[in-house]
């Protein structure tokens, strides 16, 4: 009924080529959400007449039809949103194509988000500007899944699929990730951390490359058979009951007092594993593969807690990412540190397996425990610090498996 009363007025006030465009545009508004396509309709001409010249009003309808048809809560953001960000955009011959880009990137994130979409459209719009020229230089999984999976096929030998990590929505600093059978790898689906496309395509290339080491170099086909020797020497050693045979690597896992400390060692000497085979074998990528390991370290802070053992986890990530002794290591760890890292350098051979990694691990775990259980018995002021003086905080490596 409002509709009736009110729309022979507002239309009057439209242009004529451009009154079928609006009503059909409030028409897919208001399946959702009738009050929203009355308030359309209500706000059409003000927002019409906001923009610059008539081939803009059409764009600017055209493209919130489109985006009507899938999400029209999307639509009407866009729509109130899309005169100020042209006026942002200028008279600039290049105005055009931004404002192409801007909406395009949105519909990228309505593909994987709907309430992501949501949010992109209705963000005040000096926000969406820099969206645009942040999406200059990014490049969307979809635009280079078929060239990355090509590359990944012919590095590793085996079919794989190339899809989006859904979680990583939003992070465009997030890594990827292989799925549990080793048949697929996960992408964030945009990719902005550097300031031209041509630097972001080659990141996902590297990305992926970085997984498909671990599916060429054995990460998914270690035969947990061959670990049954080990699951009984832990057995014995930490006087567990015997147990059925080991179905996964978590099996073996939990068979250690601390998991997670475990589970931390072995990703630590597998991603060096394989990183250093990538490396020796592909060497064309080994700056790439080095500049991205650096970069996805994130170092924590001690002064948030870190127990011992966190902190001699982050120690060996970093040498394993090429730091040096002094600049990775704490000077009271150097000589402990020192130790653990002259255990790990067996995973850093080019004969090296899936297998090793996990026994190179178990070394290590062992020799740790020695050196800090050593150092709690030391009279006076002892070389390694105590884990009851470390501050309360985050305990990733004490805590058991989830």
């Amino acid at each position: 009924m409002e509709f009736l009363r009110t729309s022979p007025a507002i239309l009057g006030d439209i242009e004529v080529p451009l009154r079928t465009h609006v009503v059909s545009v409030g028409t897919l508004i208001a399946s959702y959400a009738p009050a929203a396509g009355i308030a359309w309709l209500a706000e059409s001409p003000a927002l019409l007449r906001a923009l610059p010249s008539p081939p803009w009003r059409l764009k600017m309808l055209q493209y919130g039809a489109l985006l009507a048809e899938q999400d029209p809560e999307a639509a009407l953001s866009y729509l109130r949103r899309s005169p100020e960000l042209v006026g942002l955009l200028g008279e600039e011959s290049s105005a055009f194509g931004r404002f192409e880009l801007w909406f395009r990137t949105g519909m990228e994130v309505l593909s994987y988000s709907p309430e992501g979409a949501r949010a992109y459209f209705s963000a005040e719009s000096r926000k969406a500007l820099s969206s645009v020229e942040e999406a200059l230089s990014g490049v969307a999984l979809k635009q280079v899944a078929r060239r990355i999976k090509l590359f990944v096929q012919g590095l590793c030998g085996s079919e794989v699929s190339i899809t989006t990590r859904t979680e990583a929505i939003g992070e465009p600093t997030s890594r990827a990730a292989v799925s549990a059978d080793g048949k697929t790898i996960m992408l964030p689906p945009l990719l902005r951390r550097y300031p031209t496309a041509e630097e972001n395509e080659r990141l996902y290339l590297i990305m992926a490359a970085h997984e498909a080491g671990h599916l060429e170099f054995g990460t998914y086909r270690l035969r947990i058979e061959k670990l049954s020797d080990l699951a009984l020497t832990l057995c014995h050693r930490y006087r567990r009951p015997k147990l059925a045979p080991l179905q996964t690597l978590g099996d073996l896992f939990r068979l250690y007092p601390q998991p997670r400390l475990i589970q931390d060692l072995w990703a630590v000497l597998e991603d060096a594993r394989v990183e250093y085979l990538l490396q020796t074998q592909y060497p064309g990528l080994r700056s790439d593969l080095a500049q991205l390991v650096a970069e996805t370290i994130t170092a924590r802070d001690p002064a948030h807690g870190l127990t011992v053992r966190e902190l001699v986890i982050d120690c060996l990530l970093r040498l394993s990412a090429g730091a040096s002794l002094p600049s990775a290591v704490p000077h009271a760890l150097i000589e402990e540190v020192s130790i653990l890292w002259e255990l790990c350098r067996p995973v850093l051979m080019a004969d090296a397996s899936a297998e090793d990694a996990v026994r190179t691990a178990d070394e290590v775990y062992r020799r740790l425990e020695e050196l800090v259980a050593a150092a709690a018995k030391a009279p006076g002021e002892p070389s390694m610090p105590q884990t009851s003086d470390v501050a309360p905080g985050p305990r990733a490596s004490e805590e058991g498996a989830e």
